[in-house]
């Protein structure tokens, strides 16, 4: 099996490796890129990071700064929760619980569109509270 190893500067070069090693370092590429595709979308800290990089990497303890951020944040939220309607919360408490759209639609006995022009207007009216928000 041939390898193909790219450079910084740009130059590849190519190895002839046995299948077995090969297909080591090909699973290898393949979990470093997908776990480096899962932290473009989502938050770098995670458990994950322990596993994949190390204890050395892994946020360990929250730090008193970090605590009150998370307390401001968590007001934050909170107080936005409780511009919506009652059914724009329950369904908001429901997706964040897991529940996909068709669930939630299912679960109410309402239609998926139904579902999905409630989380449009949440999501409008989150854009318009944070904006505003200090």
């Amino acid at each position: 099996m041939i390898i193909k190893y790219k450079f910084v500067n740009g130059e590849t070069s190519e190895v002839e490796v046995d299948d077995a090693l090969g297909a080591v370092i090909t699973a290898s590429r393949k979990e470093e890129e997908n776990y480096e595709r899962k932290t473009r979308y989502h938050c770098p800290f995670s458990i994950d990071k322990l596993v994949y990089e190390g204890e050395d990497y892994a946020d360990k303890s929250p730090t008193a700064d970090m605590l009150v951020c998370d307390d401001v944040e968590e007001q934050k939220v909170q107080a936005f929760l409780d511009t919506l309607t009652e059914v724009q919360r329950r369904r908001v408490n429901k997706r964040m619980n897991g529940m996909s759209i068709t669930e939630i639609a299912e679960a109410e006995k309402t239609s998926y569109m139904s579902v999905r022009e409630t989380f449009e207007q949440v999501k409008k009216r989150y854009i318009t509270f944070f904006k505003n928000t200090p």
